[in-house]
């Protein structure tokens, strides 16, 4: 199969041929201008959406626990692939080529490529290992204090697994140069059968950064939510404050299960579509192609809203948030208006003085 020749499925990479499925030969329409005003919208939101998220965490004390924190990681990565997979989405929908050339388009297009699939890995990992920690926080509290050093080293972690996983993109991304046109694709010769190759490569990446988490992922909260719901927790201090404490847990069991779920819904259409692809040969129509492209990138603002929709800590702190800045606004308005108030106020002192001809003692 010549990957030239086929739509460039690569979880939000930068490919873009003349016969992209997401353009239509670079004519302007009413469905290609809905398409980018959604890939907007998404970018907006995912990155003020996460930039709030950091924010809260950063500048609330009793949410800088592990779960919090790896949150935060998420949020980071969701970020940086927001700024690297809309634009080259947005480009493909309005047809224009990737026009990049020479060294610096060969390393935008094995860079950008690649930290596309170990961003992605990222995500997947980080969300791993809050329901990790997780379990042991509420499984086995006694061993949380234990798990609390470890968090840098699970954090450097993710993000080597993380460039393991982008690695083989570095090699295997090649740059098409044609007069004015260039675009990215897959070559893992001469060393390696291209076809063979990324099949292996799809296939693992499946089993890695997809079914192993989520399989991983689906025995903890499994556990976890028996423990919750199923259980009488021992203890002996006030009942009260006890199922006070069991609420506010299961809440955030429920915050994580549902950004589980939403990350696996945004994921599977890709799923699909790559497998389709690299080992049905089946056609699926240019709609579909473009859904799967535009869940992933939807994900990263998804999250934003259900931290907000699940947890009063989010919500408190994105009001803090969007209150400081319209705080600050307002300050400095006033300001303006101060100064020049000041201003007028001294013109007319001037003024008054050349009037009558005073001058001070």
């Amino acid at each position: 199969m010549d990957h030239a020749d086929t739509p460039p499925i690569s979880n939000g990479s930068i490919n873009s041929t003349e016969d992209d499925f997401l353009s239509r030969n670079g004519i302007f329409t009413f469905s290609s201008v809905v398409k980018v005003l959604m890939c907007v919208m998404v970018a907006l939101v995912s990155l003020v959406g996460n930039i709030i998220v950091v924010f809260v965490v950063f500048t609330t004390k009793k949410m800088q626990t592990n779960t919090y924190l790896l949150i935060v990681n998420m949020s980071f990565s969701d970020l940086l692939y927001t700024v690297i997979a809309i634009p080259p989405l947005v480009t493909g929908i309005l047809g224009q080529p990737f026009s990049v050339h020479g060294h610096l388009g060969t390393f935008i297009c094995k860079f950008m490529n690649a930290m596309a699939f170990g961003l992605i890995a990222s995500s997947v990992l980080t969300l791993a290992a809050i329901a990790y920690d997780r379990f042991f926080a509420i499984v086995f509290p006694l061993r949380k204090l234990k798990i609390q050093t470890y968090l840098k080293r699970i954090i450097i972690s993710i993000w080597i697994c993380s460039t393991l996983v982008m690695s083989p993109m570095l090699y295997a991304m090649r740059l098409y140069e044609d007069n004015n046109t260039s675009f990215c694709y897959e070559d893992w010769s001469p060393y390696f059968d291209t076809d063979k190759a990324s099949q292996t490569y799809t296939v693992a990446l499946f089993i890695v950064i997809y079914l192993i988490p989520f399989i991983t992922m689906l025995v903890l909260y499994s556990l976890i939510s028996h423990f919750l719901w199923f259980r009488k927790i021992p203890g002996n201090g006030n009942e009260t404050t006890r199922r006070r404490v069991i609420a506010s847990r299961r809440k955030v069991i429920r915050m994580l299960i549902t950004i589980v779920l939403c990350f696996i819904l945004c994921w599977l259409p890709l799923q699909i579509v790559t497998f389709s692809v690299y080992f049905g040969n089946v056609e699926l129509p240019y709609d579909f192609f473009f859904v799967s492209e535009f869940l992933i990138r939807a994900n990263g603002a998804i999250n934003p809203i259900i931290y907000a929709a699940f947890n009063e800590n989010f919500r408190s702190g994105f009001k803090r948030f969007l209150c400081c800045k319209a705080s600050s606004q307002s300050a400095a308005r006033t300001n303006l208006l101060s100064v020049t108030s000041s201003k007028h106020s001294n013109h007319n002192n001037v003024k008054r003085k050349l009037l009558h001809k005073e001058t001070q003692i």
